[in-house]
């Protein structure tokens, strides 16, 4: 994993995906003929982090720049859980890992057009008049 890691990043630190066509460009952005996804600009912001262009980097995508810090805690986590248990179970089980649970089924439920939370209470449906 680490090996595809420093791969990717000789990858996107050579090459800008903004001119560059080997990378691939957003189906949704697309398909909806100019609409961006929360991933729009995260190939482009990484290739400017790795060249040290913190600004462009966020006005690419400011939620990569917002998610290192985490995801490096969480790759940490993940290596040290055998020595660390306690760490990773803390790391795992704070509001972090919970969001992004959170977000992987409401994802999941939208592939499968699947409520995401129980059905109302019978007390809160109105009959009709």
């Amino acid at each position: 994993m680490i090996i595809c890691g420093i791969a990717a990043a000789v990858v996107y630190g050579m090459f800008d995906p903004a001119e560059s066509a080997f990378f691939p460009k957003c189906p949704f952005l697309l398909l909806t003929g100019g609409l961006r996804c929360p991933g729009c600009g995260s190939q482009r912001a990484i290739h400017s982090l790795l060249h040290l262009e913190f600004k462009e980097a966020f006005l690419y995508n400011p939620l990569v720049i917002i998610s290192i810090p985490f995801l490096i805690l969480l790759a940490v986590a993940a290596l040290v859980k055998e020595s660390r248990p306690g760490f990773y179970n803390k790391v795992n089980s704070s509001l972090l890992s919970k969001t992004l649970r959170h977000h992987n089924r409401l994802v999941d439920s939208q592939k499968h057009h699947r409520p995401i939370g129980p059905a109302l209470p019978r007390s809160l449906h109105t009959d009709p008049v």
